[in-house]
């Protein structure tokens, strides 16, 4: 059950809205960095609930990234940084929901002790340009008092070729071709420890296979893919990260050349 209530919460928070725009990359000619038309930004949300001596009780701090454009952007330029964070903003509503209600959780629980046992939720926010892709990765981790904090991991890919969140698929030439791909390098990598792959769950193979799923991360020369706990295995186990290289995760040539890779 409680794999369950996991997997149904990552969803349900950070299941990325598809919406495409024009190019936000470039405003004239010249260098991408002179030429550039936006900057991101991390912007904070948090708050905090004290006891009567000034103790914290509760705290939460959300970090989110926010697209500002450059003086004299075009209006389709400023439209695309309007879709980048509008879901953006979504995902702090989604958030502050828990936010408001921590305080009142804690302030009601008899084990809460001031500055020492107490509830949190953070949300933490990492982001890199991989070629023409904005790659936002999120850790959440939640503590309200249970036998342990629960911590998940989750990613927006925003193409900035097309103004747009993107599903992972999306990166590459065929889409399928690029499912199995990643999914063959995952179970392999499993295969290859008998002892991980007996402490995963019987359906371990379904999950990998819908990877895309999972929080899907650009580095300098591999694709990421990082299951959160309770999604392939019980608590124990944390959250299982795999490293596909480029060149082999199906992408095509130009999925390649979409994020900047040439062989």
């Amino acid at each position: 059950m409680k794999r369950l209530l996991s997997v149904m919460m990552v969803l349900a928070l950070f299941l990325p809205m598809i919406s495409c725009g024009e190019p936000a990359r470039a405003l004239g000619p010249g260098t991408e960095e002179a030429t550039k038309a936006y900057t991101v930004t991390l912007t904070v949300t948090d708050d905090q609930t004290t006891d009567a001596e000034g103790l914290p009780m509760a705290e939460y701090r959300y970090e989110i990234p926010e697209m500002r454009t450059v003086d004299g952007a075009p209006e389709s330029v400023q439209a695309v940084a309007e879709t980048f964070n509008g879901e953006m903003r979504s995902l702090l509503a989604a958030c502050m929901e828990t936010g408001r209600q921590l305080g009142g959780w804690a302030q009601a629980d008899p084990r809460v002790k001031g500055g020492s046992l107490y509830y949190i939720d953070q949300l933490t926010a990492v982001w890199r340009e991989q070629g023409a892709v904005l790659c936002v990765t999120f850790q959440r981790y939640q503590d309200q008092m249970g036998p342990h904090p629960n911590i998940t991991h989750t990613s927006r890919l925003f193409n900035l070729d097309r103004g747009c969140y993107v599903d992972p698929l999306e990166l590459a030439d065929d889409p399928e071709t690029c499912r199995a791909a990643v999914e063959q390098q995952i179970l392999a990598e499993i295969r290859e420890d008998p002892e991980l792959e007996a402490a995963l769950y019987d359906d371990y193979a379904d999950t990998v296979a819908q990877w895309n799923e999972a929080c899907v991360s650009l580095e300098e020369d591999a694709l990421a893919v990082t299951f959160s706990t309770y999604t392939l295995a019980p608590h124990a186990m944390g959250a299982l990260s795999f490293r596909i290289p480029y060149g082999e995760a199906g992408l095509g040539e130009g999925g390649l050349a979409l994020l900047g890779i040439t062989e």
